[in-house]
């Protein structure tokens, strides 16, 4: 694998808007609503600002819509609040995006973990999950999507998986994040990493001794 884009959301002195803030590795990033999304200069922490649902993207192609997506979540105790990531968006808009986040279940001891599919801006449940753990515990979720299994991962271990394989999604290369609820400590946002999954080439040697011959298999792998 090879990291595509990264952002510790360090390096202001001031709460700083999304938009204006440069990612450790990538090109930037484009908010779907102004002024949602803020860097948190003191927290060094992404926190979102609006109580809709809105999306933010990272500019940097993946180079293929397969693609592993992470960041470090937590929300609110008590809240139904969401944050979490995005992969196979479009870049021309926010209407087409496979989401995966934390979400709050109102209650101080759990938190659900949720696979959506949005298409033409029309979501879609692909899967829900029991976190285990209260939701302001930090911890990492992960969207691995390789061609037609999807699956959501926290901590490395796996929650959700789908093989539903949207056609409206295929041949998206960019990843983002995903969120929404709005006041102090709404949710957070830490350590985002977009990587391509696309591997190296691997061989095996092939050797027919009754011929003195031989040659080379290879094959792609992540």
């Amino acid at each position: 694998m090879a990291t595509v884009a990264s952002d510790a959301f360090t390096g202001e002195d001031v709460d700083t808007d999304l938009a204006s803030h440069t990612p450790n590795v990538g090109s930037g990033w484009t908010v779907e609503v102004a002024n949602s999304y803020t860097v948190l200069a003191v927290d060094d922490q992404v926190e979102h600002q609006n109580a809709a649902i809105e999306m933010a993207r990272e500019g940097t192609s993946v180079g293929d819509d397969d693609m592993k997506v992470s960041l470090d979540v937590s929300t609110p105790s008590g809240s139904t609040r969401i944050s979490g990531v995005c992969g196979r968006m479009t870049t021309a808009d926010f209407s087409n995006a496979l989401q995966a986040y934390q979400q709050g279940d109102g209650t101080p001891d759990n938190a659900d973990i949720n696979l959506f599919k949005e298409i033409a801006t029309v979501r879609t449940s692909l899967g829900t999950a029991k976190k285990g753990a209260q939701p302001t515990v930090v911890q990492t979720l992960m969207l691995d999507i390789l061609t037609a299994t999807k699956k959501v991962l926290m901590n490395g271990v796996e929650k959700i998986s789908s093989s539903d394989d949207d056609a409206g999604l295929i041949g998206n290369f960019f990843a983002g994040l995903i969120a929404n609820g709005s006041g102090n400590n709404s949710n957070r946002g830490d350590n985002f990493l977009s990587e391509s999954v696309i591997g190296a080439t691997q061989f095996m040697a092939v050797v027919n001794p009754f011929f003195n011959s031989g040659g080379f298999i290879g094959r792609m792998v992540t």
